[in-house]
């Protein structure tokens, strides 16, 4: 602040108390800029004094100077200050913060397969070696506050230089909204202690800090105080993990507190960073198809087309046509029926030849485009290069790019059509990658967030009924689901920055119907990196429209959702008696009842929305030759 004051007096000549009169007055953004980096340099040290409390505590209990409640207690305190300043930390240090705060899961070194998998370090390990047994492991106790105290000093060597601004700050502070939404009340990162609701609190006091910086007495900003307050109170009076209300909470304080911060800061006349995340925090709505940037994760995003519409429409009738086959009589909607939440109701699709089937359960397309990894292995890292696959399958289309844009190029509607999207740089319009972007940005179009829940939390109509909602609660809370299938996706992308999706080892078995199930025969993910850590890995599907798409897992093996939940509620693979040593779905029983596994089903059945997905082509474009192709395919 005496830089600034001093700069103002010395170019402009004002007496120094009128400089300082005129920056408490206006409160502007510059200011609260400089208060927010030398609150958060305050902070820092709290946060590093905690730590480094922690790790003496944990050395005097070692050394039997102190028992476990006063070890327990320092723990806390540690993970309270960590949770204060999170949403800057995360922000500004993601990479350490994973060291910090990461799952506490084995996690395979893909750049060097032949290296064992690295070991989990930070809180969640930390808290697993505190509270997982009866007695304390000393040796994982001794290690984990020891990383701790040297990850916090590294950010502390950086903390002098970091630059913030307000765009940074306030999408920091938007985010962590999200985070304390879909990580946080979840348990997602206290799964043993508990403690998720202390520490909503301690990062919703963590916000009110941050935005008392801006504080300009304008009506939304003691609109934004109160609901902090009044979210924190409600924290404290309802504290049971597995009874608290979820959806009275989310709908009621975390999503007007990110539609209010959203309103404030265009009042403010700060802009919104919306391009460095698939997510578009100018959006109010955190359950809505609006806030996110669907083409985020195209290669292509940054090529302009002549009309994108009609790129779109193009995609479509690609989509629904089976020219892209061999036998023409195959298209992208044979497998991705749209009455069926564009998937084929399935255990696993017959192949192309009819001589057997696909290899894996069809996924839908709806919701694809928010993802950068495709396949259950995650093979592929754009909707373009998932498509060229298919087409290539010699099990699923058994085709040729080439020859197919061959054929394409004898129609005059489709020369047209591509003529009308394409640049007059692509010196022939028809070409394979202009095939595989349109149905690209066809498919990019398949986004779903018009269910009866997104409308109940939007406040938009109170449709959701009792079973609705305690099923929510459980899936969000002690049933774990909403730690593997996030919100507001439901899938395995990674909230709040949606930049990397999760891939989980459950344990699926081969016939789960049989009297010893045995563990399904396809390696997932370690066949593409044969990485044995990765052995049975599959990337974790989304569970919105899961009503209509059944049946389930990577290999279609369970029937129903009630299969399904019985599998997740004995503890998954291990649960029924297969061994695996790298099963990162947790071994215990859910200990759930029947009626609440109803409950928790009505909750996924309320996630179903094809609304203006489901159109298929009135007709074909003409192809001399190919006159009778179905719409869609014929199987």
């Amino acid at each position: 602040m005496n830089v600034l004051v001093g700069f103002f007096i010395k170019y402009t000549g004002m007496n120094k108390f009128v400089v300082l009169a005129l920056f408490v007055l206006s409160n502007t953004p510059l200011m609260a800029q400089h208060r927010a980096q030398e609150g958060f340099k305050k902070m820092f040290l709290e946060y590093r004094k905690s730590i480094y409390t922690l790790k003496n505590t944990a050395y005097k209990y070692d050394s039997g100077k102190v028992n476990k409640q006063k070890l327990i207690l320092s723990f806390f305190e540690a993970r309270n200050k960590y949770k204060k300043l999170e949403f800057l930390l995360e922000y500004y240090a993601p990479t350490t913060c994973k060291l910090l705060n990461g799952p506490n899961l084995y996690k395979a070194n893909e750049d060097e397969p032949s290296k064992p998998p690295v070991k989990p370090e930070g809180f969640q390990p930390l808290e697993e070696a505190i509270f997982a047994q009866k007695q304390v492991v000393k040796n994982e106790l001794l290690f984990h506050t020891t990383r701790l105290t040297g990850h916090t000093d590294r950010i502390g060597h950086l903390v002098n230089g970091y630059t913030f601004e307000d765009m940074s700050l306030w999408a920091a502070a938007r985010l962590q909204i999200i985070r304390i939404l879909s990580l946080g009340i979840t348990g997602f990162d206290s799964p043993i202690a508990k403690n998720s609701l202390s520490e909503a609190q301690e990062s919703l006091k963590g916000l009110l800090w941050f935005f008392e910086f801006y504080n300009n007495k304008s009506d939304t900003y003691n609109k934004i105080k109160n609901l902090c307050n009044s979210a924190i109170e409600y924290l404290k009076k309802n504290n049971d993990f597995d009874t608290f209300d979820r959806m009275y909470f989310t709908k009621n304080f975390l999503q007007p507190l990110y539609s209010y911060s959203a309103q404030w800061q265009r009042e403010l006349n700060i802009s919104f960073n919306d391009a460095i995340l698939p997510i578009q925090l100018s959006n109010d709505k955190i359950f809505d198809k609006q806030t996110f940037n669907s083409n985020f994760y195209n290669p292509n995003k940054y090529v302009k087309y002549k009309d994108e519409k009609l790129k779109i429409e193009l995609g479509k009738m690609l989509f629904f046509d089976p020219i892209m086959s061999a036998n023409n009589k195959r298209s992208c909607a044979s497998c991705h029926l749209p009455q069926n939440a564009f998937t084929d109701n399935l255990k696993t699709n017959v192949s192309i030849d009819q001589s057997g089937t696909i290899e894996r359960n069809t996924p839908t397309v709806i919701n694809a485009a928010l993802q950068p990894a495709y396949f259950y292995d995650g093979r592929s890292g754009s909707l373009e290069d998932q498509a060229r696959n298919v087409v290539f399958s010699t099990s699923e289309m058994k085709s040729d790019l080439n020859a197919v844009c061959n054929v394409l190029k004898t129609s005059t509607e489709y020369k047209d059509r591509f003529a009308s999207v394409y640049n007059a740089a692509d010196s022939q319009y028809i070409t394979p990658n202009n095939v595989l972007s349109a149905i690209a940005a066809y498919e990019r179009t398949l986004l779903s967030f018009n269910s009866k829940v997104d409308k109940h939390i939007n406040g938009e109509a109170a449709i959701l009924n009792e079973s609705e909602i305690r099923g929510y609660n459980l899936f969000m809370g002690k049933a774990l689901c909403g730690t593997c299938h996030f919100a507001p996706v439901f899938s395995g992308l990674v909230p709040p920055s949606f930049l990397e999706s999760e891939f989980e080892v459950l344990g699926v078995p081969q016939d789960p119907y049989s009297k010893q199930p045995k563990l399904d025969n396809d390696y997932g993910r370690n066949r593409l990196t044969n990485i044995p850590h990765q052995t049975a890995s599959f990337k974790t599907p989304t569970v919105r429209n899961i009503a209509l798409s059944a049946p389930y897992m990577h290999n279609g093996a369970y029937k129903t959702l009630e299969d399904v939940m019985n599998f997740y509620n004995k503890g998954g693979g291990k649960g029924i008696g297969i061994v695996l040593e790298n099963q990162t779905l947790p071994f215990d029983k859910l200990n759930l009842t029947k009626k609440e596994i109803k409950d928790i089903i009505s909750f996924m059945n309320a996630l179903t929305d094809t609304s203006g997905l489901t159109s298929t082509p009135a007709k074909l474009p003409f192809i001399p030759g190919y006159e009778n192709r179905k719409i869609g395919g014929e199987y």
